[in-house]
Protein backbone atom coordinates (compact mmCIF):
# COMPACT_ATOMS: atom_id res chain seq x y z
CA UNK A 1 0.00 0.00 0.00
CA UNK A 2 1.34 3.41 -0.94
CA UNK A 3 2.24 5.73 1.91
CA UNK A 4 -0.55 8.08 2.84
CA UNK A 5 -0.90 10.99 5.19
CA UNK A 6 -3.35 10.48 8.05
CA UNK A 7 -5.46 13.29 6.66
CA UNK A 8 -5.80 11.34 3.44
CA UNK A 9 -7.15 8.17 5.05
CA UNK A 10 -10.83 7.19 4.89
CA UNK A 11 -12.67 8.36 7.99
CA UNK A 12 -14.25 5.83 10.36
CA UNK A 13 -17.21 7.34 12.19
CA UNK A 14 -18.71 6.37 15.58
CA UNK A 15 -21.46 4.20 14.08
CA UNK A 16 -19.03 2.30 11.83
CA UNK A 17 -16.37 1.37 14.37
CA UNK A 18 -16.17 -2.00 16.12
CA UNK A 19 -14.46 -1.27 19.42
CA UNK A 20 -13.34 -4.84 20.04
CA UNK A 21 -11.46 -5.19 16.73
CA UNK A 22 -10.67 -1.75 15.34
CA UNK A 23 -7.07 -0.75 16.01
CA UNK A 24 -5.16 2.38 16.92
CA UNK A 25 -1.42 3.02 16.76
CA UNK A 26 0.22 3.49 20.16
CA UNK A 27 3.77 3.83 21.49
CA UNK A 28 4.41 1.74 24.61
CA UNK A 29 6.79 3.46 27.04
CA UNK A 30 6.53 0.86 29.81
CA UNK A 31 10.10 -0.39 29.11
CA UNK A 32 11.47 1.34 26.06
CA UNK A 33 9.52 3.09 23.31
CA UNK A 34 7.93 0.40 21.14
CA UNK A 35 5.31 0.83 18.41
CA UNK A 36 2.25 -1.28 19.21
CA UNK A 37 -1.37 -1.61 18.28
CA UNK A 38 -4.37 -1.35 20.62
CA UNK A 39 -8.09 -1.88 20.16
CA UNK A 40 -10.52 0.91 20.94
CA UNK A 41 -11.98 -1.26 23.72
CA UNK A 42 -8.62 -1.73 25.44
CA UNK A 43 -7.77 1.94 25.08
CA UNK A 44 -10.88 2.92 27.03
CA UNK A 45 -11.01 -0.06 29.39
CA UNK A 46 -8.61 1.39 31.98
CA UNK A 47 -8.34 5.13 31.44
CA UNK A 48 -6.53 5.80 34.70
CA UNK A 49 -6.48 9.56 34.37
CA UNK A 50 -8.68 12.58 34.93
CA UNK A 51 -11.21 13.16 32.16
CA UNK A 52 -12.56 16.64 31.56
CA UNK A 53 -15.28 17.51 29.09
CA UNK A 54 -16.50 21.01 28.34
CA UNK A 55 -19.17 22.12 25.91
CA UNK A 56 -22.68 21.15 24.91
CA UNK A 57 -22.55 17.36 25.17
CA UNK A 58 -24.77 14.55 26.38
CA UNK A 59 -22.85 11.70 27.98
CA UNK A 60 -24.86 8.47 28.08
CA UNK A 61 -23.93 5.25 29.86
CA UNK A 62 -26.05 2.18 29.30
CA UNK A 63 -26.16 -1.37 27.87
CA UNK A 64 -27.55 -0.15 24.52
CA UNK A 65 -28.15 3.18 22.80
CA UNK A 66 -31.86 2.83 23.71
CA UNK A 67 -31.31 2.21 27.45
CA UNK A 68 -29.62 5.05 29.31
CA UNK A 69 -28.53 3.99 32.79
CA UNK A 70 -26.87 7.35 33.51
CA UNK A 71 -27.13 10.47 31.37
CA UNK A 72 -25.26 13.75 31.91
CA UNK A 73 -26.83 16.51 29.83
CA UNK A 74 -24.83 19.69 29.37
CA UNK A 75 -26.55 22.59 27.53
CA UNK A 76 -24.84 24.84 25.02
CA UNK A 77 -25.28 27.94 27.17
CA UNK A 78 -24.33 28.99 30.67
CA UNK A 79 -26.62 27.06 33.03
CA UNK A 80 -29.68 29.12 33.90
CA UNK A 81 -33.37 28.59 34.58
CA UNK A 82 -33.98 27.59 30.96
CA UNK A 83 -30.77 25.62 30.42
CA UNK A 84 -30.02 23.48 33.44
CA UNK A 85 -27.21 20.97 33.54
CA UNK A 86 -28.76 17.63 34.49
CA UNK A 87 -27.51 14.29 35.71
CA UNK A 88 -30.29 11.79 34.98
CA UNK A 89 -30.48 8.20 36.13
CA UNK A 90 -32.54 5.96 33.81
CA UNK A 91 -33.16 8.74 31.29
CA UNK A 92 -35.25 6.46 29.04
CA UNK A 93 -37.50 5.30 31.88
CA UNK A 94 -36.63 1.65 31.38
CA UNK A 95 -38.41 -0.65 33.85
CA UNK A 96 -35.26 -2.66 34.50
CA UNK A 97 -32.77 0.13 35.21
CA UNK A 98 -32.66 0.52 38.99
CA UNK A 99 -30.56 2.94 41.03
CA UNK A 100 -28.78 1.70 44.12
CA UNK A 101 -26.40 3.33 46.60
CA UNK A 102 -24.38 1.07 48.88
CA UNK A 103 -22.70 1.76 52.20
CA UNK A 104 -20.25 -0.18 54.37
CA UNK A 105 -23.16 -1.89 56.13
CA UNK A 106 -25.86 -1.98 53.47
CA UNK A 107 -25.98 -3.18 49.89
CA UNK A 108 -29.17 -1.15 49.47
CA UNK A 109 -28.81 2.07 51.46
CA UNK A 110 -30.87 3.78 48.74
CA UNK A 111 -32.71 1.72 46.15
CA UNK A 112 -34.91 3.09 43.37
CA UNK A 113 -36.85 0.21 41.84
CA UNK A 114 -37.95 1.16 38.33
CA UNK A 115 -40.09 -1.96 37.89
CA UNK A 116 -43.83 -1.85 38.53
CA UNK A 117 -44.78 -3.45 41.84
CA UNK A 118 -48.04 -5.25 41.06
CA UNK A 119 -48.67 -6.12 44.72
CA UNK A 120 -48.54 -2.45 45.72
CA UNK A 121 -50.99 -1.13 43.17
CA UNK A 122 -48.76 -0.69 40.10
CA UNK A 123 -46.23 1.74 41.56
CA UNK A 124 -42.46 2.14 41.57
CA UNK A 125 -40.69 2.23 44.93
CA UNK A 126 -37.89 4.27 46.46
CA UNK A 127 -36.54 2.46 49.52
CA UNK A 128 -34.12 3.71 52.16
CA UNK A 129 -32.16 0.90 53.83
CA UNK A 130 -33.71 -1.78 51.65
CA UNK A 131 -31.96 -4.68 53.37
CA UNK A 132 -32.84 -3.47 56.90
CA UNK A 133 -29.23 -2.94 57.91
CA UNK A 134 -28.05 -0.43 60.51
CA UNK A 135 -28.36 2.55 58.17
CA UNK A 136 -30.03 5.70 59.48
CA UNK A 137 -31.73 8.29 57.27
CA UNK A 138 -31.34 11.95 58.21
CA UNK A 139 -32.62 15.25 56.85
CA UNK A 140 -31.12 18.45 58.23
CA UNK A 141 -32.39 22.01 58.10
CA UNK A 142 -30.21 25.10 58.43
CA UNK A 143 -30.66 24.95 62.20
CA UNK A 144 -30.01 21.26 62.81
CA UNK A 145 -31.73 17.89 62.53
CA UNK A 146 -35.16 17.95 60.92
CA UNK A 147 -35.95 14.24 60.41
CA UNK A 148 -34.05 11.31 61.90
CA UNK A 149 -35.02 7.73 61.07
CA UNK A 150 -33.14 5.49 63.46
CA UNK A 151 -32.75 2.00 62.00
CA UNK A 152 -31.19 0.50 65.11
CA UNK A 153 -33.90 1.64 67.56
CA UNK A 154 -36.84 1.53 65.12
CA UNK A 155 -38.03 5.10 65.79
CA UNK A 156 -38.48 8.33 63.85
CA UNK A 157 -37.55 11.66 65.40
CA UNK A 158 -38.85 14.99 64.12
CA UNK A 159 -36.45 17.71 65.20
CA UNK A 160 -34.59 15.19 67.38
CA UNK A 161 -31.26 13.46 66.79
CA UNK A 162 -31.94 10.95 69.59
CA UNK A 163 -35.71 10.21 69.66
CA UNK A 164 -37.30 8.32 72.54
CA UNK A 165 -37.04 4.61 71.76
CA UNK A 166 -40.27 3.85 73.67
CA UNK A 167 -42.23 5.27 70.72
CA UNK A 168 -42.32 4.96 66.95
CA UNK A 169 -42.47 8.77 66.55
CA UNK A 170 -40.99 11.45 68.83
CA UNK A 171 -41.65 15.08 67.91
CA UNK A 172 -39.73 18.02 69.35
CA UNK A 173 -41.37 21.33 70.27
CA UNK A 174 -40.98 24.73 68.63
CA UNK A 175 -42.20 27.58 70.79
CA UNK A 176 -43.86 25.04 73.05
CA UNK A 177 -45.78 23.40 70.19
CA UNK A 178 -45.10 20.25 68.20
CA UNK A 179 -47.85 19.35 65.72
CA UNK A 180 -50.39 21.38 63.75
CA UNK A 181 -53.20 19.49 62.03
CA UNK A 182 -55.63 21.20 59.65
CA UNK A 183 -57.95 18.20 59.87
CA UNK A 184 -59.08 15.90 62.62
CA UNK A 185 -57.01 13.26 64.37
CA UNK A 186 -58.35 9.76 65.06
CA UNK A 187 -56.81 8.07 68.10
CA UNK A 188 -57.78 4.45 68.69
CA UNK A 189 -55.42 3.77 71.57
CA UNK A 190 -55.10 5.17 75.09
CA UNK A 191 -53.68 8.71 75.26
CA UNK A 192 -51.90 10.28 78.22
CA UNK A 193 -51.86 14.08 78.54
CA UNK A 194 -49.46 15.42 81.17
CA UNK A 195 -49.78 19.14 80.37
CA UNK A 196 -52.71 21.53 80.39
CA UNK A 197 -55.14 21.08 77.50
CA UNK A 198 -57.20 23.94 76.07
CA UNK A 199 -60.23 23.19 73.88
CA UNK A 200 -61.50 26.19 71.92
CA UNK A 201 -64.08 24.37 69.79
CA UNK A 202 -66.66 21.69 70.56
CA UNK A 203 -65.26 18.53 72.14
CA UNK A 204 -67.36 15.37 71.88
CA UNK A 205 -66.32 12.51 74.13
CA UNK A 206 -68.06 9.21 73.42
CA UNK A 207 -66.43 6.91 75.95
CA UNK A 208 -65.47 6.87 79.61
CA UNK A 209 -62.83 9.57 79.98
CA UNK A 210 -61.16 11.48 82.78
CA UNK A 211 -61.17 15.16 81.85
CA UNK A 212 -58.86 17.89 83.08
CA UNK A 213 -59.30 20.28 80.17
CA UNK A 214 -60.23 23.94 79.99
CA UNK A 215 -63.11 24.21 77.52
CA UNK A 216 -63.58 27.64 75.95
CA UNK A 217 -66.20 26.12 73.67
CA UNK A 218 -68.86 23.51 74.44
CA UNK A 219 -67.85 20.27 76.12
CA UNK A 220 -70.39 17.56 75.30
CA UNK A 221 -70.08 14.46 77.47
CA UNK A 222 -71.78 11.84 75.34
CA UNK A 223 -70.82 8.78 77.36
CA UNK A 224 -74.42 7.62 77.84
CA UNK A 225 -76.00 4.36 79.01
CA UNK A 226 -79.66 3.36 79.25
CA UNK A 227 -80.83 0.95 81.98
CA UNK A 228 -84.24 -0.53 82.76
CA UNK A 229 -85.32 -1.73 86.23
CA UNK A 230 -88.18 -4.13 85.38
CA UNK A 231 -87.96 -6.51 88.35
CA UNK A 232 -86.70 -6.72 91.91
CA UNK A 233 -83.32 -7.87 90.56
CA UNK A 234 -80.71 -5.14 90.99
CA UNK A 235 -79.82 -3.16 87.88
CA UNK A 236 -76.66 -1.23 88.65
CA UNK A 237 -75.74 2.22 87.42
CA UNK A 238 -72.36 2.29 85.64
CA UNK A 239 -69.48 4.33 87.03
CA UNK A 240 -67.78 4.43 83.61
CA UNK A 241 -70.53 6.33 81.78
CA UNK A 242 -71.11 9.99 82.47
CA UNK A 243 -74.88 9.86 81.99
CA UNK A 244 -77.43 7.16 82.88
CA UNK A 245 -80.93 7.32 81.35
CA UNK A 246 -83.22 5.40 83.70
CA UNK A 247 -86.42 3.48 82.94
CA UNK A 248 -88.19 2.12 86.04
CA UNK A 249 -91.00 -0.42 85.57
CA UNK A 250 -91.10 -2.17 88.95
CA UNK A 251 -91.98 -1.11 92.45
CA UNK A 252 -88.81 -2.73 93.81
CA UNK A 253 -86.41 -1.30 91.24
CA UNK A 254 -82.97 -0.87 92.72
CA UNK A 255 -79.28 -0.80 91.90
CA UNK A 256 -75.82 0.21 93.06
CA UNK A 257 -73.19 2.73 91.96
CA UNK A 258 -69.52 1.80 92.39
CA UNK A 259 -66.89 4.29 93.46
CA UNK A 260 -65.63 6.83 90.96
CA UNK A 261 -62.38 6.34 89.08
CA UNK A 262 -60.95 9.89 89.27
CA UNK A 263 -61.44 12.77 91.67
CA UNK A 264 -63.73 15.27 89.98
CA UNK A 265 -65.54 12.64 87.91
CA UNK A 266 -69.14 13.64 87.17
CA UNK A 267 -72.09 11.22 87.21
CA UNK A 268 -75.61 12.19 86.06
CA UNK A 269 -78.68 9.94 86.53
CA UNK A 270 -81.98 10.99 84.97
CA UNK A 271 -85.34 9.15 85.02
CA UNK A 272 -86.78 9.27 81.49
CA UNK A 273 -89.54 6.59 81.69
CA UNK A 274 -91.71 5.50 84.67
CA UNK A 275 -94.05 2.54 84.23
CA UNK A 276 -96.65 3.54 86.79
CA UNK A 277 -97.38 4.64 90.32
CA UNK A 278 -94.99 3.21 92.88
CA UNK A 279 -92.42 2.15 90.30
CA UNK A 280 -89.48 3.79 92.06
CA UNK A 281 -85.77 3.15 91.60
CA UNK A 282 -83.55 3.22 94.69
CA UNK A 283 -79.86 3.87 93.97
CA UNK A 284 -77.32 2.89 96.61
CA UNK A 285 -73.83 4.31 95.96
CA UNK A 286 -71.01 2.27 97.46
CA UNK A 287 -69.84 5.41 99.23
CA UNK A 288 -72.14 8.43 99.48
CA UNK A 289 -71.23 11.53 101.50
CA UNK A 290 -74.78 12.92 101.64
CA UNK A 291 -76.62 9.85 102.87
CA UNK A 292 -77.17 6.23 101.93
CA UNK A 293 -79.66 6.13 99.00
CA UNK A 294 -81.15 8.26 96.21
CA UNK A 295 -84.72 7.43 95.11
CA UNK A 296 -86.06 8.26 91.63
CA UNK A 297 -89.88 8.29 91.69
CA UNK A 298 -90.99 10.15 88.57
CA UNK A 299 -90.01 11.18 85.05
CA UNK A 300 -87.69 14.18 85.26
CA UNK A 301 -86.11 13.18 88.55
CA UNK A 302 -82.42 13.87 88.18
CA UNK A 303 -79.24 13.84 90.27
CA UNK A 304 -75.70 14.96 89.48
CA UNK A 305 -72.88 13.54 91.60
CA UNK A 306 -69.18 14.39 91.81
CA UNK A 307 -66.64 11.85 92.98
CA UNK A 308 -64.41 13.12 95.75
CA UNK A 309 -61.85 11.20 97.73
CA UNK A 310 -63.79 8.62 99.68
CA UNK A 311 -67.25 9.07 98.24
CA UNK A 312 -69.82 10.57 95.86
CA UNK A 313 -71.10 14.07 96.66
CA UNK A 314 -74.49 15.32 95.50
CA UNK A 315 -73.86 18.44 93.40
CA UNK A 316 -77.44 19.09 92.34
CA UNK A 317 -80.78 17.27 92.39
CA UNK A 318 -84.37 17.61 91.14
CA UNK A 319 -87.29 15.53 92.39
CA UNK A 320 -85.19 12.79 93.97
CA UNK A 321 -85.29 11.74 97.63
CA UNK A 322 -82.00 11.42 99.51
CA UNK A 323 -82.04 9.28 102.62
Amino acid sequence: MADKKITALTELNSTGKVSSTDLLHIIDYSASPVNKKITVSNLLADANTAITSFGAFTHDFGPTNAISGLSVVVPNTTPAASAETEVVVNDDGNAFVDFRVESSLSASAIHVDASVDATAGSVNTVTINGDSAKVDFKVNSDSGILVHCDSNDHVVGIGLATPDTAYLLDVAAVGGKSIKAAGGIDVTGVSSITGNTTITGTATITSSTSIGATASGTLNLLSVESITAASATAVNTSNTHTTTLLTTNHNDGNGALADGTTVGQIKIISCVVRGGAGNDYVLTPANFKNGATITFADVGDCAMLIWQTGGWTLASAFGVTVA
